[in-house]
């Protein structure tokens, strides 16, 4: 059975991505809510439903992991850099890296790996102690907020995820976002108060290593060293291996 499954909306007459286990369930819900106003007070985007920041993420991931896959297997537009190394950094918050290594004992041609990395902000937000419930913000316009400065291509790749994903919230969840940048914006901060909220919930357990399951699309842990500092790591869930390993035609080539 799926870690994930969608919730129907009867106001809005739409399905959400949400986790089926239910520590898991918790923590996402406090992580989308917090999400939505946060987007509110940054760029003066408006969701209103619980799940919607969760399924936009979800979206904007699977995503880029079907990107991944394309640039990996060269079919339809390439839009990943040829110099890139078949990885793909979110902003700094997380690095999708994949392979396509020559096995002997698969009956593919290659079998296709992913990687997950924590992004190089990860450790400023280890560092930071203000919670993120207290958190100033100054507006600042969607469409100017996550343009890369001095890398064009990356930012012609961020928009054409933040158009694909926007499309797949439309046609599959029947989630309108009607401006560009909207999906790449909830997705952002989304993560930002997910690595907030999992280095929260190490500091309040009693346990050495916790876990937060996106979606059963990535898994994100953290555990204390020998010193009692906080790290962070990352492992793919079963969907991200699926959607990495697909022989299905993806949203990705068809956009």
């Amino acid at each position: 059975m799926s870690a994930v499954m969608t919730e129907f909306d009867a106001t809005a007459r739409t399905a959400y991505v949400y986790p089926i286990d239910p520590e898991s369930r918790e923590d996402i819900l406090s992580i989308d809510r917090l999400t939505k106003e946060h987007i509110r007070l940054k760029h003066r985007l408006i969701l209103q439903s619980d799940w919607e920041t969760n399924t936009v993420t979800n979206a904007v991931m699977e995503t880029s992991l079907r990107v991944m896959y394309a640039q990996i297997l060269n079919m339809g537009i390439n839009i990943l850099d040829e110099d890139m190394d078949n990885t793909l950094v979110f902003y700094d918050l997380i690095e999708i890296a994949a392979s396509n290594k020559y096995n002997e004992s698969a009956e593919k041609t290659g079998n296709i790996n992913v990687v997950f990395t924590p992004g190089s902000k990860v450790p400023e937000i280890i560092s930071d102690n203000v919670p993120m419930e207290n958190k100033q913000f100054v507006y600042s316009p969607v469409d100017t907020a996550y343009i890369i400065n001095g890398d064009e291509a990356m930012t012609s790749v961020m928009k054409r995820i933040d158009s694909i994903a926007r499309k797949l919230l439309h046609d599959k969840y029947s989630l309108t976002l009607p401006k560009d940048w909207m999906a790449i914006a909830a997705a952002y901060t989304f993560l930002e108060n997910l690595y907030h909220a999992l280095i929260q919930k190490l500091v309040t357990s009693d346990r050495k290593t916790v876990m937060i399951n996106f979606n059963d699309l990535i898994e994100f842990y953290a555990q204390k060293d020998k010193n009692g500092n906080a790290q962070i790591f990352i492992r793919p869930g079963m969907c991200a291996k699926l959607i990495i390993k697909s022989d299905a035609t993806t949203e990705a080539d068809e956009d």
